[in-house]
């Protein structure tokens, strides 16, 4: 029973991950007005992943290691639909290499979610209490 609550936990803040990383890159061009998040100014795209990810990390640090991985996947669905509706009829070669770019900003997220699950790991010794 306890099993099978953790893998629910597990799966519910994975797919909060996925919708933040799909936020993360769709917001960019509300906020900022650069269509891909890496072009935006004042350090939205590194500033966002590292809190957003620390944020994570301090939800469930117990798989840090993992929401960065589910940041990278709903970026990389909001990237491929927002190619899907912004293309002249063509399909962009570059793809792929953005995904290769998108997946080496998110060591930023790996970042903050380390520095999140340590910061709750501390809270935790110290008796701090911290929601869960």
């Amino acid at each position: 029973m306890e099993r099978a609550r953790k893998t629910r936990s597990t799966l519910s803040v994975f797919l909060l991950g996925i919708v933040l990383g799909y936020g993360i890159w769709a917001a960019s061009r509300l906020i900022t007005g650069a269509l891909e998040p890496w072009d935006a100014r004042f350090g939205y795209y590194p500033l966002s992943l590292l809190l957003v990810g620390g944020g994570m990390g301090f939800l469930s640090p117990r798989r840090f290691w993992l929401w960065p991985m589910a940041l990278y996947l709903g970026q990389c669905l909001a990237a491929l639909s927002q190619m899907a509706t912004t293309t002249r009829g063509g399909v962009n070669l570059f793809i792929p290499l953005g995904m290769v770019y998108v997946a080496m900003f998110s060591a930023l997220s790996l970042v903050g979610a380390s520095i999140g699950a340590a910061l709750k790991w501390l809270m935790r010794r110290r008796g701090l209490k911290t929601g869960t």
